[in-house]
């Protein structure tokens, strides 16, 4: 399967073969050997190409066994011998190999690895498109490579010792696929994913740079917003028939927890241009797991930052993270990439940041002018709710006017809706230019319900003929 075609299953066939085990043998037969077969309608998106299901046109499903199924089913109904098992091997692993080799034989020619999927695309694609025979022989290259593979592997132990070393990788990635044997491969309910149909864009899903962010934003305690973008950009050119415009369709799904709503995008991407796809969602109750699901033969990176609410701390997280707040970015190599992590709930009262008289004319909102009056702003370090106790003194410290001892009493306050701003209006028969204040607060508390200590603040009255 070649995953520069990307499907769900893993990529578009482009070559077959039959094992046997016992009497040993194997044949790679060209997949399009299989042309005249039809294996009913076909279903969107497949069907904006094609209205008949093909061999090639079967991995249509995300869900390994679900594939292996389809396939091993539509195979036998046709075959001669039937098979017991379909082995899915994706053109990465063909690469992989040819690394480990450093160079392999085609035909009378000796590839590089660096070469060979260049050399493959164009010879396959460099054929007399009006010929019959010519087309059904254009997939011969392939057919050719895996024989040259198989040989040289036979005739030195030593590659294939290596080579088979990395089998377990190929199996957990997903690159190579066999009943049975991988680990499970299928998306679930608690996913996130974006599956790529690549649709007479060529080979350029090999050229798209794909990247999903996430960012989980807990606003109030249990309250999430979670914003989602996907990015894929087209960093090939126009060169034929490896990269040029990509065309398809890119299908989202979201978790059941936040609502599980699915949709498409029927998208062509040119050269060096990109496709930017925005979700953002509300989400009410406990979060502690984020998981991206990666369907074979996909090439995906994300993004993703986790925020808590304010005076939270990470106990503990598979990614990084301090304070309240953590993040990853790097490249899925799994099939799943789960985030998970605890957390320690705050048990810190909230304390004053800011402790001011202020002008009337600077009062945020509208007020009605009164005479021997006068404000007071206190800022919180943290959001913060007034309890049923809530109650302010103000203090005359005597300290530049000790022939005037008057409490000033507060009349009106607010809190103002970032739930961290307090202003007051306090009553003061007699003004006290430069006189000093003890500000005491009590009955404040954070969404946690963690009440604020009662201390004295300073407050200082520089106010010139404010009235």
């Amino acid at each position: 399967m070649n995953e520069a075609e990307l499907r769900p299953c893993g990529g578009f066939v482009t070559a077959y073969g039959t094992i046997r085990p016992f009497s040993p043998h194997l044949e790679i037969k060209n997949v399009y050997t299989l042309s005249d077969e039809n294996f009913g309608s076909t279903l969107f998106p497949v069907d904006k190409v094609t209205p008949d299901m093909r061999f090639w046109d079967l991995g249509i499903h995300p869900d390994m066994e679900q594939c292996h199924e389809s396939f091993l089913k539509s195979y036998n109904s046709i075959a001669d011998q039937k098979v017991e098992k379909i082995i899915f091997v994706n053109f990465s692993i063909i690469e992989d190999i040819f690394k480990k080799l450093g160079s392999v034989s085609i035909g009378d020619k000796e590839i590089k690895a660096s070469e060979l999927f260049g050399y493959l695309t164009r010879a396959v694609a460099d054929v007399d498109r009006h010929d019959e025979t010519s087309l059904d022989n254009r997939k011969q290259p392939l057919v050719d490579l895996g024989g040259g593979l198989i040989w040289d592997l036979l005739i030195s132990p030593i590659d294939l010792w290596r080579i088979t070393n990395s089998f377990d990788d190929y199996l957990d990635s997903g690159e190579l696929y066999v009943s049975g044997i991988s680990p499970e491969m299928r998306p679930s309910p608690t996913d996130f994913f974006v599956i790529e149909w690549n649709l007479g864009g060529a080979k350029t899903s090999r050229f798209l740079n794909k990247e999903v962010r996430i960012s989980a934003r807990e606003v109030l305690p249990s309250k999430w917003n979670i914003d989602f973008e996907f990015i894929a950009k087209n960093i090939g050119g126009i060169d034929e028939p490896l990269s040029q415009t990509w065309k398809g369709v890119f299908e989202f799904q979201f978790p059941e927890f936040l609502g599980g709503s699915h949709s498409f995008d029927d998208v062509q991407i040119v050269p060096g241009e990109l496709f930017k796809k925005q979700f953002s969602f509300k989400y009410e109750g406990n979060l502690s797991e984020i998981s991206i699901f990666r369907h074979r033969g996909q090439r995906l990176f994300a993004n993703i930052d986790i925020s808590l609410f304010p005076q939270k701390v990470f106990d503990d997280a598979t990614f990084k993270s301090h304070e309240n707040v953590g993040h990853f970015y790097g490249e899925i190599t799994l099939p799943r990439k789960t985030f998970t992590w605890n957390e320690k709930q705050d048990i810190l009262p909230p304390f004053v940041t800011l402790h001011e008289i202020i002008p009337s004319e600077v009062v945020p909102f509208e007020i009605e002018p009164k005479e021997k009056q006068f404000f007071v702003e206190v800022h919180f370090n943290e959001t913060s709710q007034l309890t049923n106790d809530f109650s302010v003194t103000l203090m005359d410290r005597d300290f530049s006017n000790s022939s005037i001892s008057e409490n000033p009493q507060m009349q009106t306050f607010k809190l103002l809706d970032n739930n961290r701003t307090l202003i007051m209006s306090f009553f003061q028969e007699a003004p006290q230019f430069n006189e000093r204040y003890y500000l005491e607060i009590s009955g404040v508390a954070d969404k946690w319900g963690n009440e604020m200590k009662k201390e004295k603040r300073t407050v200082i009255d520089k106010r010139k003929n404010d009235k």
